[in-house]
């Protein structure tokens, strides 16, 4: 299942996820979410739930000819182990969150 979101003239955000068919229902699997920015961002959080690896992906620049500080790109790839896949039925883009390690940040999916 993939949705597009066009929220200004200048971000979009387009999240791909992917179910499987087991045990009589659908699980969530895998999670796809990129959150662009014409000039300034390019967001990338990827998760497959089945082996637990997490791809987290920031690309920075800038729009502006003046020049300002711009943030580092970031690039991680770690292993969290996911006990309980969710079911089709109860999964709401958004509501669910990981912490991302040795960062006071997390992501959505």
């Amino acid at each position: 299942m993939t949705q597009v979101f066009n929220t200004n003239s200048r971000h979009t955000q387009t999240y791909t996820h992917t179910f499987r068919f087991q045990n009589g229902d659908f699980y969530l699997i895998g999670s796809h979410d990129r959150f662009e920015d014409t000039c300034d961002l390019n967001y990338l959080n990827e998760i497959n739930f089945s082996t637990g690896k997490v791809i987290i992906d920031e690309e920075h620049s800038s729009c502006d000819d003046e020049e300002r500080i711009i943030p580092k790109d970031i690039h991680k790839e770690f292993i969290h182990p996911f006990k309980i896949l969710i079911k089709m039925d109860n999964f709401r883009i958004g509501e669910n969150k990981l912490k991302i390690p040795d960062s006071d940040k997390e992501i959505h999916y």
